[in-house]
This record gives C-alpha cells, sequence and structure tokens, in this order.
C-alpha cells in the first residue's frame, strides 16, 4: 500500500503519481472519501476521466450526498461559515453520470449504515457506527479492473 499526496486541481495529478510511484499496469485503489465535495465540478470529472483511463486495472472509492440532502439541508451553510465550503454541486445522481461519462462501472453502491454493515463489526446490540441513508458510498472502476476481477473469479456487478 501506498499513501500518495496529489494536487486534485491539476488534470494530470493521477498520471504523474502513478509514472513516479511505478503504478502504471499495477492494479490500483484511489480511496477519496470525505473528498468530492471540497472540489470543483471540473476537478471531479477530471479525476474521474483520469480513472476511467488508466493505464492499469483501476478503481475509486468516494462518497457523496444524496440529491436531496444537498438541495434540502443546512449543512451547506454550516460548513461555508466554518470556512470550509463546499465547492461542487457533485451529488450521487451527477457524479454517477460523471462516472459513466469517464468509462466508469459503478461496481458498488452503498448508505453509510450499509457500509457499516458490511464493512464494520457488529456485536448484538448492532454496528459499531452510525450511518445516515442521505450519504452514500460508491467503488467505480475502469473496464481493465472490472474484465481483471472477473478473470480471477470475483463477482462484480451493478449495484441493486
Amino acid at each position: 500500500m501506498t499513501f500518495a499526496p496529489l494536487d486534485l486541481s491539476r488534470g494530470s495529478a493521477l498520471a504523474q503519481q502513478a509514472e513516479h510511484y511505478q503504478w502504471i499496469g499495477r492494479p490500483v485503489l484511489f480511496v477519496c472519501e470525505g473528498v468530492f465535495p471540497y472540489l470543483d465540478l471540473g476537478a471531479v470529472q477530471a479525476l474521474l476521466r483520469q480513472v476511467g483511463l488508466f493505464d492499469g486495472p483501476a478503481a475509486i472509492a468516494f462518497d457523496t450526498v444524496t440529491t436531496a440532502f444537498r438541495a434540502h439541508h443546512p449543512v451547506r451553510e454550516g460548513l461555508a461559515r466554518a470556512r470550509e465550503p463546499w465547492l461542487s454541486d457533485a451529488d450521487s445522481t451527477i457524479v454517477a453520470n460523471l462516472c459513466d461519462a469517464a468509462g466508469l462501472q459503478i461496481i458498488d453502491e452503498l448508505s453509510v449504515a450499509q457500509g457499516l454493515e458490511r464493512y464494520l463489526p457488529t456485536s448484538a446490540a448492532g454496528s459499531v457506527g452510525f450511518g445516515s441513508a442521505e450519504i452514500r458510498m460508491f467503488v467505480a472502476a475502469n473496464p481493465r479492473f472490472v474484465s481483471a476481477a472477473e478473470a480471477a473469479g470475483s463477482a462484480i456487478a451493478a449495484p441493486s
């Protein structure tokens, strides 16, 4: 595992890091949890396009808010007052469309509660975490990643 700082506001960040860290041709997962609201829509689109064109199997995990949350929730204004403004309106519908345009296949989509249930330990009392149906977690992969996973016997299907 390599932790690599990226300036996601630059359109060629992934290609430059791929060359530097010798990721070319190797499977790569980019984790961008809590990042998309702080990028402008052009940067989100460029990042997804770079993953779609990545030279080798690549996937990206990210989260975004639902359309209803974005349209009706005061969180955005509160964050702006706290000097943490959201720079884009990239809600789950917009980002799913951007993934499609970038040649990425959504291979998983979960609410935070579903993600906690799947990936975090539970006890008789329930999940150790908490979640909201208004935050969506996605994993999208380029065609090389999907083909490699299917060749390895992993079942990848669009979320239900």
